[in-house]
Formats: C-alpha cells, sequence, structure tokens
C-alpha cells in the first residue's frame, strides 16, 4: 500500500466516523 493510498483510508476512516455520530 503507497502512502497516498494509507492516507485516502485515514481520510475515509474519519469520514465514517463523523457520518456515524
Amino acid at each position: 500500500m503507497s502512502e497516498d493510498e494509507f492516507e485516502n483510508c485515514l481520510k475515509d476512516a474519519k469520514h465514517m466516523s463523523e457520518l456515524a455520530y
């Protein structure tokens, strides 16, 4: 996994957690 993909995963996870609240 490249660093860009890793960053995207973190962004997606943050976005999902924000939607969950």
